[in-house]
């Protein structure tokens, strides 16, 4: 490495210029590289969503579909877990992998399972991953005062134009009503002329289509002749001929379509949204896997500015991801410049010189444009993992500059006489090279074990641990290259000062008097590290620290037979009281949306609320009397009200608890549900509490009695007939005046009670009867929904942690939960947030195992030996003293943020002790005592220790300061990290100076008090 250090010296400026180059690569990679809110890791899962036709019954589905495909997928063994949920029109499977699964094998492999599967006449599947799912990116709301014309608008140019966009998957629009042509039949001449629904949609299709009659031969080619009687107007449509079916024989006359129906046009869509009361469209915009956020943000907001000055219409905002990475990445930077300042202010107290100062400082914008050069190579995102690193590497990264710079300054004081200045700045540097080599190499090698950690750690963590690797090897290059030969150019020779300072006579004086007590000062550390680890019981241990957000979920649910007007109706009384409220800013809905995420479909019956509150206002307050409110508000509906910042994380269920009932008897899982749901609203420590057990919904079971019998009624004849009042017939599309419409064919009254059902009828070989008269209605409960995990049915009820002392609350539940008694057959298991917390502190724990065990066997290769290694890592021992009581002074829990500090302090404060102990081993070679060593070392090594530490801890003041801790992102990298450094960096930095030169002392003799024992045995 010394040659490195020589050969910069001698060729200053091709060294000057190489670090310009890498400076301009970096600053133009910063402009390129792509921004995101964290690193693109796919969750390892897929979604099969299987569509059945109408009427099935969710219990039939579940036997048909659900168990055969999960028996299929248990033999298989591949996949981690399977959760599958039931219902009459769908069946969705989620199966999770193991981290590090190839998706698409896993994708096509089940294919080939659902291929082999007997599945239903007019079934449907589809396989979507997480990304195609979850990567909604933005959503805002555009009203009008002239809605049609906006909705044309959207269709014709705003949403092609949009599509444009690189990066965009796709785009949703909800709000969109469309003209649809209804014909109306009346249904009483309809059966006087013996025509069927059925019967008038075969005889339209036969009129709407071109009829081939033959071909001529005409000048050696053929030309097809074909009559075009296709209908382009309403009248046509009205006056075509319909032939009722014979009877005994005889033909009966053709009716006209309009003489036995009303054709009417109407507006239609399956869903409705509003803002703030106004009708709106919301659009929704997804991005493919590696899709750029900020750029297709700032694409779309460019776009709907654009038009926004041509067209009549408003745009708001309701989630824009693209701002929130700009705001959490300028958040971080302002943190990370924040911190650079106070390092350099640091810098220049110490050296109280204006030119060593920046010389050192150079490293920070070498090494950070470095990483992020490297980054953008690799393909890497700049988010807040890899800023993270960055920032809290900051005070690290001078770390090597300081130490080199220092010493030369010292030998400019002490050699600048006698020698040349590159010679001193070689000698110097090579001096500490091997402290800062070892120190350098320990720092990195204390984030290797993350590389191997799996899961949910590993894969958020590594972008974060190679941002503080790649900044530190860079720092340490310019540390040895760099430094040295700015140094020989820029610093002056000064005339060495005689007297030594306060400080240093002070710690002279401290150091001696502990190694004259030695044992008395290490008993002493080690009764305060035995007294740290007691105040653990008194902290909170969470997996990811969080406060209340600012927005809020609300989820409204009708009964199953609500139509869109009655779930309409009810979502308009939610938005008068959310009008009503002084803590509302704005609030949009979107009406027939299903309230769960994981589905796909429009759901009439149910409407999804999105709040955003006053500045000033949080979530949590307002989660209870907002549901009381609207409970009373809404009676007929059940009402969900969440946290809306905790519905957007991603990753392990942080602070989720999740109750989970087992059994095959539903209704008892049923009672179980609610009565582990009454007991976890008791609990003030929880909110967005919310039972995913749908329970049951009335059916009506069809069937034919004696009488039927008797007339020959069978199952399928019957079917028909129902079926026909109940299923409107959708028609092919028609061209009536130049548009392209959907026609839909359905009688003039709907079944709309018990008693219009029994009163059908239903044409036999008796004639025509009463539905009543040769079938049986019977009233039978059936479930919504049935859920299943890994073959097993399932009731789950979750709810979210309100505090930061996660692990207390679920273990308080978990005792709780096993003194309620349930029904026989139910089983119970409490996980989530308890089970996460234990499975990611294991990983963490044995991540720095494996640190301390790299980092002893680097020492060893330094040093030569086993003895000084030992010592040096005794003063890892030291960091849970300060890291802890800090913790618990500012009332930060133990969280995953903290672990990955404890991690970090492995490598920072081992870095102290090495440049201490080097230079005692130094010492030692030439001649000097134990004691003397020691002393001499602590003397020379204490201005550059101090440097480093205080620099470090004045790098990650401001992260500590730090609040926003309301995303899961921001939660990663939070003060509680900086305050686990800054904690345990402290006390480990001052019980280095003193406590490691008595350890070293007590393992270490004098080689004169050895021979003297020799003597006196001999």
């Amino acid at each position: 490495m010394i040659k490195l250090t020589k050969w910069s010296l001698k060729n200053g400026i091709a060294v000057f210029l190489l670090c310009l180059l890498i400076l301009g690569g970096g600053i133009f990679s910063s402009s390129t590289i792509s921004k995101e809110i964290m690193p693109d890791v796919t969750y390892p899962a897929l979604f099969v969503q299987v569509t059945t036709p109408n009427g099935t019954s969710a219990e039939v589905n579940e036997e048909r579909i659900t168990k055969p495909f999960e028996e299929q997928l248990n033999a298989s063994a591949d996949a981690k877990s399977v959760i599958s949920t039931t219902s009459s029109q769908m069946i969705t499977f989620q199966i999770e992998y193991p981290y590090g699964t190839d998706l698409d094998k896993s994708s096509a492999k089940l294919e080939s399972i659902i291929n082999g599967l007997s599945l239903p006449e007019y079934t449907e599947h589809n396989i979507l991953t997480t990304d195609s799912m979850m990567n909604t990116i933005m959503q805002f709301a555009l009203t009008s005062d002239q809605p049609d014309e906006l909705q044309m608008f959207l269709n014709d140019t705003l949403i092609p134009e949009m599509k444009k966009t690189e990066g965009i998957a796709s785009i949703d629009v909800s709000g969109e009503s469309e003209n649809q042509w209804f014909i109306q039949v009346d249904e009483k001449k309809a059966r006087d002329n013996g025509l069927t629904l059925q019967a008038i949609r075969e005889a339209l299709d036969m009129r709407n289509k071109d009829v081939s009659i033959g071909a001529i031969e005409s000048e050696g080619n053929t030309i097809p002749i074909s009559l075009n009687r296709q209908i382009h107007t309403v009248e046509e449509l009205k006056k075509t001929k319909i032939t009722p079916p014979a009877t005994l024989g005889t033909p009966a006359a053709p009716v006209e379509l309009g003489e036995i129906a009303e054709i009417e046009m109407k507006k239609e869509g399956g869903d409705l949204s509003r803002y703030n009361g106004d009708k709106a469209f919301v659009i929704n915009v997804t991005k493919e896997k590696g899709g750029n956020t900020v750029e297709i943000t700032k694409a779309v907001d460019k776009l709907l500015n654009q038009y926004e000055k041509q067209e009549n219409y408003e745009v708001f905002s309701i989630m824009n991801f693209g701002n929130e990475i700009e705001t959490s990445i300028s958040k971080l930077v302002k943190e990370g410049l924040f911190g650079a300042l106070f390092t350099v202010i640091v810098i220049a107290l110490f050296l109280r010189s204006f030119r060593a100062t920046i010389i050192s400082i150079i490293s920070l914008p070498v090494s950070i444009f470095v990483t992020i050069f490297i980054f953008e190579k690799m393909g890497y995102s700049l988010n807040v993992m890899t800023l993270g690193g960055l920032a809290v590497a900051i005070g690290r990264i001078v770390d090597d500059s300081i130490v080199v710079i220092e010493n030369i300054d010292r030998w400019l004081k002490e050699q600048g006489g006698q020698l040349a200045k590159k010679e001193i700045a070689r000698k110097a540097t090579q001096e500490v090279m091997k402290a800062i080599a070892s120190s350098t190499l320990v720092t990195c090698i204390v984030f290797l074990p993350i590389v191997f950690v799996s899961g949910f750690t590993g894969e958020q963590f590594r972008p974060f641990s190679l941002a503080v690797v790649f900044s530190i090897l860079a720092s340490f290059f310019v540390a040895i290259m760099l430094i040295p030969m700015l140094s020989s150019v820029f610093l002056k020779v000064k005339p060495k000062k005689e007297e030594e300072g306060k400080t240093i006579r002070l710690y002279e004086k401290t150091l001696r008097g502990a190694l004259r007590r030695k044992w008395l000062v290490i008993i002493a550390s080690l009764l305060l590290l035995v007294g740290s680890f007691a105040l653990v019981p008194m902290m909170g241990f969470s997996l990811m620290p969080s406060e209340s957000g600012t927005s809020l979920k609300i989820g409204m649910k009708l009964p199953a037979s609500s139509e869109i007007d009655d779930t309409n109706t009810a979502s308009e009384k939610v938005e008068s009281y959310l009008e009503s409220r002084k803590e509302v800013d704005y609030s949009s809905v979107q009406v027939g949306q299903s309230i769960d995420p994981m589905s796909m479909q429009s759901t009439e019956n149910q409407a999804i609320f999105i709040v955003k509150l006053k500045e000033g206002y949080k979530a949590d307050a307002l989660l209870k009397p907002f549901k009381k409110d609207l409970e009373n508000k809404v009676t007929t509906a059940e009402i969900t009200v969440e946290d809306y910042s905790a519905t957007m994380g991603s990753g392990p269920a942080g602070n989720i608890v999740n109750v989970e009932l087992y059994g095959d008897n539903f209704v008892a899982l049923e009672k179980a549900s609610k009565l582990v749901e009454d007991r976890l609203k008791e609990n003030d420590q929880l909110k967005n509490i919310k039972n995913e057990m749908t329970g049951a919904r009335t059916k009506w079971e069809v069937e034919i009695n004696d009488e039927g019998r008797k007339a020959n009624v069978d199952g399928t004849q019957l079917m028909a007939a129902i079926q026909e009042r109940l299923v409107p017939v959708q028609l092919m599309d028609y061209e009536l005046k130049d548009e392209t419409y959907h026609l839909t064919l359905e009688y003039d009254k709907k079944v709309a009670n018990k008693e219009d059902l029994l009163n059908l009828k239903v044409l036999t070989m008796n004639g025509e009867k009463a539905l009543k008269d040769i079938a049986e209605l019977k009233e039978v409960k059936t479930p919504v929904e049935i859920k299943h995990e890994d073959g097993q049915a399932l009731a789950k009820v979750t709810a979210t942690v309100k505090g930061q002392n996660v692990l207390e609350v679920t273990q308080k539940i978990e005792k709780e939960m096993k003194e309620l008694s349930f029904e026989d057959g139910v089983t119970l298991k409490t996980g989530g947030a308890n089970e996460e917390i234990n499975q990611e502190f294991s990983k963490m724990i044995m991540a720095m195992l494996m640190a301390i065990g790299l980092v002893f066997i680097v020492l060893c290769a330094t040093f030569q030996g086993i003895v000084t290694p030992i010592v040096i890592l005794t003063s890892i021992l030291f960091v849970p003293i300060g890291s802890f009581g800090l913790l618990l002074l500012t009332g930060q829990p133990l969280s995953l943020s903290s672990m990955i500090g404890l991690l970090m302090l492995i490598g920072v404060v081992v870095t102290n002790a090495v440049v201490l102990l080097d230079r005692v081993e130094t010492n030692r070679k030439n001649g000097m005592d134990v004691t003397e060593a020691l002393v001499e070392a602590g003397k020379v090594r204490l201005r550059p220790i101090v440097m480093t530490a205080v620099a470090t801890i004045c790098a990650l003041i401001p992260l500590a300061l730090s609040s926003d801790t309301e995303s899961v992102s921001a939660a990663l990298i939070s003060k509680g990290l900086a305050i686990t450094v800054i904690g345990g960096l402290t006390t480990s930095t001052l019980l280095t100076l003193i406590v490691i030169p008595s350890i070293y002392k007590a393992v270490r003799r004098d080689r004169k008090n050895v021979m003297r024992r020799g003597r006196k045995t001999a």
